[in-house]
């Protein structure tokens, strides 16, 4: 979605705070069906330094807001539940861990749909950072 673009740099990180997990089997399989290979992802904790360097950050479920919250209160403002950023519900993306592929095709889907329908909106604020930078 935004890998030409120099503008916008996207990062994963879990509230769990596990280091060096590779992605699970049924996701690697499920993401290569879309033409994404994420074989070499490997986990990581999320850190008050990365809160403190993200313009945006996105929970997937509302008890990840909590914690991003618990971790760094300042940085409620620029979070968002994914869903709720992409079309205004409040939709938790389940985790998949422990269940087959046909449950990591239905988070698949969930966020592909929202992140496409978020991608505009990021764009936009990406592009508002990069001229405001340049003034």
């Amino acid at each position: 979605m935004v890998k030409e673009r120099d503008d916008v740099e996207v990062g994963s990180a879990g509230t769990a705070g596990i280091d060096g997990m590779p992605a699970t089997r049924e996701a690697v399989a499920v993401s290569i069906e879309h033409g994404v290979d994420i074989s070499l992802h490997r986990s990581r904790g999320l850190t008050e330094e990365l809160l403190t360097d993200a313009d945006l950050v996105f929970a997937l479920a509302d008890h990840h807001l909590t914690a991003i919250t618990e971790m760094d209160a300042g940085a409620r403002k620029k979070s968002y539940l994914l869903s709720e950023f992409a079309d205004g519900s409040q939709e938790d993306v389940p985790d998949p861990i422990g269940a087959g592929e046909d449950e990591y095709e239905r988070v698949y889907g969930m966020l592909e749909r929202f992140l496409s329908a978020s991608l505009g909106r990021i764009l936009m604020l990406a592009e508002r950072k990069a001229a405001r930078a340049g003034a």
